[in-house]
């Protein structure tokens, strides 16, 4: 059974919207999810440049904390099992009690949210 127009990048795949969309980098076809069925494609792109640009500015971040602290924080380790350890067991249950209760409530809500549409 042959395909009416495959995709450049996986052959076996009808071709997406994308790849004759004209952009730089889009002839090869490569949306094996079809995202570009219903996103559109500058916007992701303009997405991607935005959380990229974030990324670089967060990884010097990541190594500038170890090797700079900020005043009034004496007691900071960058060792994360000293960092655990350091903190006494009733907060590290409250901490686990609320992650629990939001958990729980996210999930009746987006429960009750598909029965009340359904």
């Amino acid at each position: 059974m042959a395909i009416a127009k495959p995709s450049n990048a996986v052959p076996f795949l009808t071709a997406p919207p994308c790849q004759s969309s004209k952009l730089a980098g889009a002839e090869t076809g490569f949306d094996p999810l079809y995202l570009s069925e219903f996103i559109d494609l500058k916007w992701a792109r303009e997405a991607e440049l935005k959380h990229g640009r974030i990324c670089m500015l967060a990884a010097p971040g990541y190594f500038f904390q170890e090797f700079f602290q900020l005043p009034g924080f004496p007691g900071y380790s960058p060792n994360g099992i000293e960092a655990v350890s350091s903190v006494s067991p009733e907060a590290l249950a409250q901490v686990g009690d609320e992650v629990a209760s939001r958990l729980f409530t996210s999930i009746v809500n987006h429960a009750s949210a598909a029965f009340s549409e359904g």
